[in-house]
């Protein structure tokens, strides 16, 4: 059980917020005239709740862990990644359904990119302060 700020649990939770935020501001820039006629769009909207809950709830979990309940890590830790999981299943549904027959755009594939690219940056991070 480690107690205390490390850059992993930082990153952990920056990552955690910016998953919820990310969720929000794509509910705020959706066509909503698209989804009321279009069940699929419907079915994006509802996963990308469910997934901006679920991600939540995590960052909660999170933060109680960190500075109310040091004495259950392992719990709250297989908790955060359990919602996390689900969160992640939940935005992929909601990004397969709302893409089904359309091929994303240019844009769509650049984004990709960059967060595939944050991710390595995390990990690279995370190997360099862990020294292995």
């Amino acid at each position: 059980m480690a107690s205390g700020f490390t850059p992993v649990k930082i990153i952990l939770l920056v990552a955690l917020l910016l998953a919820v935020t990310l969720s929000i501001i794509s509910l705020c820039v959706h066509d909503r005239d698209w989804s009321q006629k279009n069940k699929r769009g419907q079915v994006s909207i509802a996963f990308n709740i469910i997934g901006l809950l679920l991600m939540a709830t995590s960052a909660i979990l999170f933060l109680i862990q960190f500075f109310a309940c040091q004495s259950k890590y392992n719990l709250f830790m297989i908790l955060v990644v359990v919602f996390a999981a689900l969160a992640l299943i939940s935005f992929s549904i909601a990004t397969g359904t709302y893409y089904h027959p359309v091929v994303p755009v240019y844009g769509a594939w650049v984004l990709s990119a960059v967060w595939d690219s944050v991710l390595a940056v995390v990990v690279a991070i995370i190997f360099l302060v862990m020294g292995s």
